[in-house]
């Protein structure tokens, strides 16, 4: 067991009270349980050496966590960390939570200091963003290149969903929309295809205009 002392050098014999800052070193876990090694950088090194100890493979602390279920963000290597110890154990480290700080600094700096953003953004920049502005209340679903937006707008009323390329919907049985006024509108074309029927109908009146040609093919046509 590396050999521990306190502040005024004592022998602390493997038992840590408090809590410790330090920085993943591993997050593999070979275990798969989402564990995570880091070194004790501000403790005294193994064996009285320069290099940080390193700890054991030490648990995450998550908002939950059950059987195939709960929360699941494994920080990343060189992230700083707060670490306590169960029942004072050096090789029982237990990983609360990371910390910002003068190099890793937060994706959101409150600058407007109204606090009214909550974001959570990933590695690559994948962000959600819950913002409280009062009056302007939204939340965005944006990729790491912003080439896909999912936005609700909750003082418009409206969902909004952008892509830089395709979208597409699929469903093994019924896909339904229902509203006021229904818009569809293409810079191209429109195609509309039916395995079997296709039913138009319209309550008051309908039109179709061809522009320069319209054309209609069936075996029977039927016009009333």
């Amino acid at each position: 067991m590396p050999k521990v002392t306190d502040r005024h050098g004592r022998p602390v014999a493997g038992q840590m009270p408090g809590l410790v800052e330090a920085v993943v070193t591993d997050n593999v876990d070979p275990a798969k349980l989402g564990r995570v090694k880091v070194k004790f950088v501000t403790l005294p090194g193994t064996n009285g050496g320069d290099e940080p100890m390193e700890s054991y493979w030490a648990r995450l602390v998550m908002p939950m966590a059950g059987q195939e279920r709960g929360w699941m963000t494994i920080p990343e290597i060189g992230d700083e960390v707060i670490v306590s110890f169960m029942h004072g154990d050096i090789q029982n480290a237990i990983v609360m939570g990371a910390v910002y700080n003068g190099v890793d600094t937060p994706p959101y700096a409150n600058e407007d200091e109204e606090n009214n953003l909550r974001v959570f953004q990933s590695r690559s920049g994948h962000r959600v963003t819950f913002d409280d502005t009062a009056g302007e209340e939204r939340v965005e679903l944006i990729s790491h290149n912003e080439e896909i937006k999912v936005i609700w707008d909750a003082k418009e009323k409206t969902i909004s969903v952008y892509s830089g390329k395709d979208i597409i919907i699929e469903a093994k049985e019924t896909i339904s929309m229902k509203c006021k006024d229904f818009i569809l509108g293409a810079d191209k074309s429109v195609s509309v295809e039916a395995g079997q029927t296709m039913d138009l109908k319209a309550g008051q009146s309908m039109t179709g205009d061809g522009g320069s040609q319209m054309t209609l093919k069936a075996g029977t046509i039927n016009i009333n």
